[in-house]
């Protein structure tokens, strides 16, 4: 973590790697857990909540000595997508997601999309919104229901992409089919 002021470095964290254990990477063809590109740390109430891109555990460390407060294995979650009421909703394996105890490291209620996220959600007080392939559909937090289909995506954007039909022509294969929801306004 970097001062906001200065910029300077003020906290790392060494955890080991997937297979093993160990502090020492392994060559990157005896990487075992898939990369979570789109994981980036939440900061609350003085704890920094990590899904490191190559682990597979969740963790909290104190934002002020580094020291690890909690880690627990979540090998089938690959997006941190934000902190509700004291809970960390996590999404994963392009099937749904669940919630993690913030102070704990406890895992929660999970919840099944059925066909799957399309790409990375996003979190408001009371509901989870996921891209998918018909739409943007809703998770209610409190009771970890489905919700109705709240956006349904036009006729062209319908359906997983292929390379056959890609939703973005010119990008690689790999960005194409998803969606990312951003949040905006006050």
């Amino acid at each position: 973590a970097l001062d906001a002021d200065s910029g300077t470095p003020r906290l790392a964290y060494l955890y080991g790697w997937p297979r093993g254990g160990t502090k020492q990477r392994p060559p990157a063809a005896q990487l075992t857990a898939p990369l979570k590109p789109f994981s980036p740390p939440i900061v609350s109430g003085g704890v920094v909540y990590v899904l490191p891109a190559d682990g597979t555990a969740l963790m909290a460390l104190d934002a002020a000595s580094g020291t690890r407060l909690w880690e627990t294995p979540v090998p089938t979650s690959d997006q941190l997508i934000g902190l509700v009421d004291g809970r960390i909703v996590l999404t994963g394996d392009l099937a749904g997601g669940c919630l993690v105890d913030a102070s704990t490291g406890k895992m929660g209620p999970a919840f099944v999309v059925p066909g799957g996220s399309t790409g990375r959600g996003l979190v408001t007080q009371d509901r989870l919104l996921i891209p998918t392939a018909k739409g943007i559909q809703g998770v209610d937090l409190r009771t970890m229901k489905l919700g109705e289909l709240l956006l349904e995506w036009p006729e062209e954007l319908k359906g997983p992409a292929s390379p056959q039909k890609p939703v973005y022509p010119s990008a690689p294969p790999r960005a194409n089919g998803g969606a990312n929801l951003i949040a905006s306004g006050s």
